[in-house]
């Protein structure tokens, strides 16, 4: 692998960390 995809697969990994975390942020408030 090169080190462009492996920043891509990072990114996209902390994007879905974010989705999760706000999700249960979300969960825990309602």
């Amino acid at each position: 692998m090169n080190i462009n995809t492996l920043l891509i697969l990072e990114s996209f990994l902390m994007l879905l960390n974010e989705k999760n975390a706000i999700k249960s942020i979300s969960n825990s408030y309602l």
